[in-house]
């Protein structure tokens, strides 16, 4: 069960970033391209991008650090903080504050808006990041160059468990599949789009408070 929880969360990483790239310019949950959008825009003269570029990376940082600190240190590699599900709660409800912004603009956001809307959905992708890292060190459900690039060298070296190399295969393919029912759900359900993550997360907080808690040091199965 924990592996389908990390698909979701993947899942819910790419409606993320169709909805802040299509919409808001910018990348929220792969936030390093940000990087490069912020070089574009300053090379274009466009200050208002290159400032929402960085306020993306930035929310990032401290969406990273705040649920990294409420989570605390994991005891296992892959044993999942009990203090995971208050932490994804808390990324809904900063996903909840992205959607009345994202209301109250009707689903097309202008001038500072754009920067508040990147900038809450930066803090939640940040949030998840740290999640889903303290349960699994080596795999993110949100940038996923790194999860490609030790996939690939695990395939090269013919090494590394199968059930890794499945799982971030797994997680990759959800991040394209996400960003694909993003941009469907942006072309006929436009302002509803942003409630499709929110779901997503407050199912897998759920799923991960209820899952049955082993004592072993290797964490939990279900």
């Amino acid at each position: 069960m924990r592996d389908t929880l990390l698909v979701l969360l993947a899942v819910g990483a790419g409606v993320v970033d169709a909805i802040s790239l299509v919409t808001l310019g910018v990348f929220t949950a792969a936030v390093t391209a940000n990087v490069v959008l912020v070089g574009l825009a300053l090379g274009d003269a466009d200050s208002h991008t290159a400032l929402r570029a960085a306020l993306a990376i930035a929310g990032f940082g401290v969406g990273v650090m705040v649920a990294a600190r409420a989570l605390g240190p994991a005891t296992a590699a892959e044993r999942w903080p009990a203090r995971a599900p208050a932490v994804l709660a808390g990324i809904a409800i900063v996903q909840v504050t992205f959607l009345a912004g994202w209301i109250a603009s009707d689903g097309r956001p202008d001038g500072v808006a754009l920067d508040l809307l990147a900038t809450a959905s930066a803090v939640a992708m940040g949030g998840q990041s740290a999640a889903t890292r303290a349960w699994h060190t080596g795999i993110a459900t949100t940038y996923v160059s790194g999860t490609l690039t030790m996939l690939l060298r695990d395939l090269a070296e013919s090494s590394g468990a199968r059930p890794d190399q499945l799982r971030r295969l797994s997680v990759i393919v959800a991040v394209a599949g996400g960003a694909t029912v993003g941009a469907l759900l942006l072309n006929h359900a436009h302002g509803s789009v942003p409630i499709l993550p929110i779901t997503l997360t407050v199912v897998v907080a759920i799923g991960a408070a209820t899952l049955p808690r082993r004592r072993r040091a290797l964490g939990f199965e279900a």
